[in-house]
């Protein structure tokens, strides 16, 4: 089971670690953070399974509950309840089933090349290189409210990811290096930097994850590049979206 709840921005919290994704490309830095990145994803890797285990496996389910500020604002659909949905993710490729999003009547299916919305199995609309409707003019038309099609682009890219990390930094074209570590009241968290390959499906090029001492993801900064709202803001303030972690059993609850 996965709970997504959507929250606003940590702006205190995140101010500085934005600071650092805007740094150059991580294919510039050290050798050293490099070996140190990678000796540091397969300890993460490990510690979610085991890339044996990931290997092996083709697909991830799970039930999903979405609620908060971004579904209210931005899907279409039920825009005063919770949205869940079952969906299938591909581990090795970028694929994701959603069975009844936005609404129980509806499979949205995404892939890198294509979305699109069926319903009983017959195809109701699709769209090809979906990422392109949230560029140039169409970035403002989806200022105030996305459609099926955008709101199942970001959910199945963004659910594809968070269900297949960390193993999938470990596939060809990813870049990763050892950041500065993370120091809170009562614990330290090391800082794993991910350069992802130019045109993957992800919120942004670059993006920090952070490690406890026992090998798993505590948090997630990204700044969701289909977001205008958030483009425009960072030209005055440097504030990503925060994304958070924590894998208790079975369980993942993530708040973007």
């Amino acid at each position: 089971t996965m709970k997504v709840s959507h929250a606003g921005t940590d702006v205190h919290a995140v101010h500085d670690e934005f600071r650092k994704l805007r740094t150059p490309g991580l294919t510039r830095h050290s050798d050293r953070a490099a070996t140190q990145g990678a000796a540091l994803l397969s300890e993460v890797v490990e510690a979610h399974g085991g890339a044996a285990r990931w290997a092996k496996a083709q697909t991830v389910s799970s039930h999903v509950q979405v609620r908060g500020l971004l579904p209210t604002w931005k899907f279409p659909g039920r825009p005063l309840d919770d949205y869940r949905y079952r969906q299938e993710v591909d581990i090795h490729g970028l694929r994701n089933v959603m069975r009844g999003f936005p609404n129980p009547e509806l499979t949205c299916v995404f892939s890198h090349d294509e979305v699109r919305v069926e319903s009983d199995g017959k195809l109701i609309e699709r769209r090809t290189q979906a990422r392109r409707a949230f560029q140039s003019l169409g970035a403002f038309r989806r200022l105030q409210r996305w459609d099926i099609i955008d709101s199942a682009y970001f959910v199945g890219y963004a659910m594809s990811n968070y269900l297949s990390h960390p193993y999938r930094m470990t596939q060809p074209g990813f870049h990763v290096r050892r950041g500065e570590d993370w120091r809170g009241d009562n614990e330290i968290w090391r800082r794993l930097e991910v350069e992802y390959p130019p045109g993957f499906d992800s919120h942004s090029h670059r993006e920090t994850f952070y490690i406890d001492d026992r090998g798993l993801i505590r948090r997630h900064d990204y700044l969701p590049d289909v977001f205008t709202e958030a483009r425009l803001l960072t030209r005055l303030l440097p504030i990503p979206l925060r994304s958070e972690e924590r894998r208790v059993g079975k369980e993942c609850r993530s708040r973007w």
